[in-house]
């Protein structure tokens, strides 16, 4: 046993008020720790009174209670804080992106007129001609003119344009996204770029908190529609949404056939 738990029994082992299991412990200890065997002789002899040692004894258990409950406290304050600032660095300052199976999408297109663009030579500048999105559309190179329903494409001063230029689809693709969101606000990650007639763009959606938040930043629903011009989506353009388990990549070129 402890010297502590010792030296509380004394008084009960002078007065042989101790079970034989326990006198037997208190013996063996005191055979063994010189101190306390002092304090037993003490006691025993009546230089320190049972009463007056009991009096001693008291306050430090009262300072050693005192200190376990502060080392309890102040363990639990630590834990608090260090559960707290996870909590702000995951919901707040740095959120985690959603899962792959939480986000859904649907796809969507409509079409307006088609713009035939071409530079003009003798303006030395480009110019874009709207054409119908139903007329049937010829490029004649051999004569370097452009047929619209049979007839000659002509500009603003009625002269026929070249056949050098490009059609290019009237309308814009639109890709609806969803993302389940067990909080209150949704962050949004976007990048969008575009090379000729190609588009490459990435999205990224993060329940978040709705605190010391960029509200630019921030989606009024549970995703977003996210839209491209048609003219714009060429072969090779994708749409990628990042997730936390994996990337979701879409062919967007194929979408806008397949939604034509």
């Amino acid at each position: 046993m402890k010297c502590e738990i010792i030296r509380d029994l004394l008084p009960l082992y002078i007065d042989n008020a101790l079970s034989d299991v326990t006198k037997e412990e208190v013996v063996k200890h005191l055979e063994g720790c010189q101190d306390c065997n002092r304090i037993y002789e003490d006691m025993n002899e009546g230089d320190i009174k049972v009463a007056d040692y009991i009096t001693e004894i008291e306050p430090m258990k009262k300072v050693k209670r005192k200190l376990r409950i502060t080392k309890v406290l102040f363990t639990a304050f630590v834990s608090a804080f260090i559960l707290l600032t996870i909590a702000y660095e995951l919901l707040c300052a740095n959120p985690l992106l959603v899962s792959s199976d939480k986000v859904s999408y649907s796809v969507s297109s409509y079409t307006t007129d088609s713009v035939y663009s071409y530079f003009d030579d003798v303006n030395n500048r480009r110019k874009e001609l709207l054409v119908p999105k139903d007329a049937d559309f010829k490029l004649d190179t051999f004569e370097n003119t452009v047929y619209v329903d049979g007839e000659k494409l002509l500009d603003d001063s009625g002269a026929p344009v070249p056949a050098t230029g490009t059609l290019y689809p009237g309308g814009s693709l639109r890709v609806s996204i969803h993302a389940d969101n067990p909080l209150t606000a949704m962050k949004r990650d976007i990048d969008q770029r575009y090379s000729g007639d190609k588009v490459s763009a990435t999205l990224g959606f993060r329940p978040c908190l709705p605190f010391r938040q960029d509200i630019n930043e921030l989606c009024e629903e549970n995703g977003m529609v996210w839209s491209a011009p048609l003219a714009n989506i060429g072969e090779g353009s994708t749409l990628t949404i990042h997730c936390r388990d994996k990337d979701i990549v879409l062919d967007l070129y194929k979408l806008s056939k397949e939604a034509e």
